[in-house]
């Protein structure tokens, strides 16, 4: 379900005066009010470094390309087995906010046209998050997908401006489930052994769980060249995600309000997962 205020606008986690974190540095936000008049530009949220490239001091810059215009920020927080924010559909999703939302697709490390470094860790995605939100002029309402949902939480514990969370499907462990990291190492071996499109189908089949035919189906999408070429990044955050703590309580600190979803058709344990965070949460709708 989604949430819509009083004045019959779809979800906007946006509010004066409302800041992301309740701990001791918490962070004003503030949204800009223009009106799309042709004078809105001058008050849209966007990145201080110019042609969409965030400096980093741990992997060079990150690739941050614009979808639409509109006077509030929108950023994407990125996929998980995936190119972060580029198939097909994601521009279909800009599309139906430009005019009220600047969408900005960040590239997460060593996806796309960002750099990487190692080792890695999911510590450094949180950085990585933090950075890109602060190099707006504004606070922006951050998106993210399956780890790129777990990126986007890590980052607003640790005081990211964010204006609001919109995330689908986190698979963050709870009492209930935690992940293990059986099939990554298989993932690697068919990735040494210059098999990426067998490591990607493994994944799909083995750790999400989807059947063959839908295995089959998404061979033939348009996005299936892209999670072929960044297959080598799953492993790792697999790794990661399991050494997750179980304890959600630091999630009370994120104030920003959070819009949750998850599938009918998803595994229980994902559904699970979205329910305990959207407990754990002191402002969330699922």
């Amino acid at each position: 379900m989604t949430s819509t205020p009083p004045s019959g606008r779809p979800f906007d986690p946006a509010g004066p005066g409302r800041g992301n974190t309740r701990c001791p540095a918490g962070l004003a936000t503030r949204t800009s009010s223009a009106a799309d008049d042709g004078t809105a530009d001058e008050h849209r949220a966007r990145p201080r470094e110019p042609g969409g490239r965030v400096p980093s001091r741990h992997i060079g810059r990150w690739h941050l390309p614009r979808r639409g215009a509109g006077h509030q920020g929108t950023g994407g927080g990125g996929d998980g087995p995936g190119r972060t924010e580029r198939p097909a559909g994601v521009g279909r999703r800009c599309a139906r906010l430009d005019g009220t939302h600047s969408c900005w697709l960040m590239d997460r490390r060593g996806k796309g046209d960002s750099g990487d470094t190692a080792p890695y860790s999911l510590e450094r995605e949180y950085e990585d998050v933090t950075a890109v939100a602060g190099s707006f002029d504004e606070p922006v309402l951050v998106a993210g997908h399956s780890s790129g949902a777990v990126c986007v939480l890590g980052a607003a514990t640790r005081g990211a401006r964010l204006t609001g969370l919109v995330l689908y499907e986190p698979p963050w462990p709870h009492a209930g489930w935690h992940p293990t990291a059986e099939g990554a190492d298989e993932m690697d071996e068919f990735i040494a052994a210059g098999r990426p499109e067998r490591a990607l189908e493994f994944g799909l089949r083995e750790l999400v769980g989807m059947p063959a035919a839908a295995v089959a189906a998404m061979r033939g999408g348009p996005g299936w060249a892209d999670r072929v070429a960044l297959v080598h990044t799953w492993p790792r955050e697999v790794r990661e995600i399991t050494r997750l703590p179980a304890d959600l309580a630091p999630l009370r600190w994120i104030a920003a309000p959070v819009l949750l979803l998850d599938g009918e058709r998803s595994p229980a344990h994902h559904r699970q997962a979205t329910s305990g965070i959207a407990a754990a949460l002191p402002n969330a709708t699922v």
